[in-house]
């Protein structure tokens, strides 16, 4: 039995599914009440819920927070003289830490950091989209080249401030929570 094809049956089947879900289905979906009912059951949203999500962290921004913490501390216990206090990470080196100093986020910092299964690109991305950083550039320290993004949020810039007594003071950047 020959059956002569039809080029143009997906188009056609396009358009009726198309037409079905304009009219039959649009009429079945306008008369649902979609006011706070869960598969038809009445279930009010409480003050509860409403601050479960708005403290809702994903992976990726909890992983950011952890580094971004880690890379700071980092930064302050090198200053006071503790070398020791990570252990099996990776030391970042020195110049690493001036450009951070420099309010300079090294892309290979965050690698060294990035120890917990999310990738630094994800890192650098949600960093981006809370803006605490943006696009920086390429820059020669020493002997090596970094790829580097400015950091833009005060929150997270350590440069050191002159308070009054001529003292330099250490600006903290992470909130007392």
């Amino acid at each position: 039995m020959k059956v002569k094809r039809d080029g143009t049956f997906s188009t056609k089947l396009k358009k009726r599914l198309g037409h079905y879900i304009r009219t039959e289905l649009k009429d079945v979906f306008d008369k649902i009440d979609k006011n706070y009912t869960r598969y038809g059951i009445e279930v009010p949203i409480t003050k509860y819920e409403k601050e479960l999500f708005e403290s809702n962290v994903t992976n990726i921004e909890a992983s950011t927070d952890y580094v971004m913490e880690k890379i700071y501390n980092y930064y302050h216990e090198k200053h006071n003289r503790i070398y020791d206090w990570f252990g099996d990470y990776k030391n970042p080196s020195s110049e690493e830490i001036e450009l951070f100093e420099e309010g300079k986020l090294v892309f290979s910092l965050i690698q060294k950091f990035a120890t917990n299964g999310v990738h630094p690109n994800a890192m650098i991305k949600n960093l981006k989209k809370r803006g605490i950083i943006e696009d920086g550039g390429r820059v020669k320290k020493g002997s090596m080249r970094y790829t580097y993004y400015q950091i833009i949020d005060p929150q997270y810039v350590v440069k050191s401030a002159t308070g009054a007594t001529g003292q330099n003071q250490q600006v903290a950047p992470f909130k007392d929570v």
